[in-house]
């Protein structure tokens, strides 16, 4: 199309487009720039443009073109949540906030402000002020059937916040909302699984977390039928690493062992666009493998090396797939097993500190607050172990009764306050 229309911008944004979805940032850029130089007010191609320098590591660049962006299209949300977005890539989680603030000021039906200030204040571990974003996500979205996603976002949060029954409760009943719904909401359908498979890998339900992980292949396999062999191949990656974690949770290690030996030849030849997230959950899942077997030098070499995801969008399924599983402590966890506490100090700091030097934004799970409290006291370090078991059980106060963590925090606590 460009070579027979090179002075069609919306040509050029095209072929910007498909490098996008293949991962090749410099020469979607290089697409999107001839388009605005046909038109210096192609909104469309300015503003995927700063998305792929955010990508590409050139915040300042990035910065200029969401500006501009935002200068073509005065009076709209949209530039102005795009900002917003970017600030929260940096780990400027004030900004962000102001932003999307700004761009619901413009426009209170913006709801995905709503979605992006949620996790914003996730990052921030205020999780009351998370929870009335997330209940406002739901508020302002138009529809019924977009509710749905609202709700499937919230029982995420309540999962991540300890309670397990609770999100449980509200997904059933949406799973069967979207059945009844037709054939059309069958991909919220097969989301409900996919979440619930690891709500029942946790709970140690397991042939349950396997019949929903089922649901999630069948309909995920059947899309793909269509797609491209590399789509076909991202999805068995992702089904055997689904199947893998439930052997792992399980205790099933030879099964485990054997999902990991199918996985890692499928990788060169998955969907480039799921390549890094494809490498980074089977290295995960073979450094869990290696660390429940006591390999703890091999477990530490591993998850070294391991390069984390990029930061989602804030979108749903970004916001999921980004952050599940929510346990990504392996390396602390090895550090402690081998007896490095300083070591796996320094490294639940790096995943509970949003640093504006590095792009690790995924959500802190209360988890890593306990664990770390555990290990200051092992270090007889009795101020800094009440602190953090004081912030575990503030953010897990409505878990569900008798979760171990929560019970051994509160006995813990109560003994550091004994004079």
């Amino acid at each position: 199309m460009v070579q027979k229309y090179p002075e069609e911008k919306y040509a050029h944004s095209d072929l910007g487009s498909y490098y996008d979805g293949q991962g090749q940032f410099p020469e979607a850029i290089q697409e999107y720039a001839k388009g605005i130089a046909l038109d210096p007010n192609f909104g469309y191609a300015i503003n995927e443009a700063a998305y792929d320098y955010a990508r590409s590591g050139n915040i300042e660049k990035a910065i200029e073109y969401f500006e501009r962006y935002a200068s073509v299209n005065p009076g709209l949300p949209n530039p102005i949540d795009s900002i917003a977005e970017l600030y929260l890539r940096m780990g400027k989680l004030d900004e962000a906030i102001a932003k999307y603030k700004e761009a619901l000021a413009i426009r209170p039906d913006f709801y995905s402000s709503c979605q992006g200030l949620a996790y914003c204040y996730a990052l921030k571990e205020n999780y009351p002020e998370a929870m009335n974003w997330v209940e406002q996500f739901i508020e302002r979205r138009p529809t019924p059937s977009a509710k749905m996603a609202g709700y499937w976002f919230k029982s995420y949060f309540d999962y991540f916040l300890g309670r397990w029954d609770r999100a449980l409760a509200e997904y059933l009943p949406l799973k069967k909302q979207l059945e009844k719904a037709g054939a059309a909401f069958a991909y919220g359908v097969a989301t409900v699984d996919w979440i619930t498979g690891f709500i029942y890998s946790d709970f140690g339900q397991f042939d349950l977390a396997r019949k929903a992980f089922q649901g999630w292949r069948d309909y995920a396999s059947k899309e793909s039928q269509a797609a491209s062999p590399a789509a076909r191949a991202s999805v068995t990656a992702q089904d055997i690493f689904l199947r893998g974690w439930v052997d792992l949770k399980q205790g099933r290690m030879n099964d485990a062992n054997a999902r990991l030996a199918e996985i890692e030849p499928l990788s060169p030849s998955v969907d480039s666009a799921d390549i890094k997230i494809i490498r980074f959950l089977s290295e995960l899942l073979r450094a869990e493998v290696y660390l429940a077997e006591g390999a703890i030098d091999k477990a530490i070499v591993l998850a070294e090396k391991s390069v984390p995801l990029d930061p989602p969008l804030m979108n749903t399924a970004s916001i999921a797939t980004s952050n599940q599983p929510f346990l990504k402590d392996i390396l602390a966890r090895a550090y402690w097993k081998k007896g490095e506490l300083d070591k796996a100090i320094a490294e639940y700091d790096r995943l509970v500190t949003i640093d504006p030097k590095n792009q690790l934004r995924f959500l802190i799970h209360p988890l890593y607050r306990y664990r770390l409290g555990r290990i200051y006291e092992e270090k007889a370090a009795k101020a800094e172990a009440r602190e953090q078991y004081q912030k575990f059980l503030e953010f897990w106060k409505d878990a569900d009764p008798g979760l171990p963590e929560v019970a051994d925090a509160q006995k813990r606590l109560a003994v550091l306050k004994t004079p």
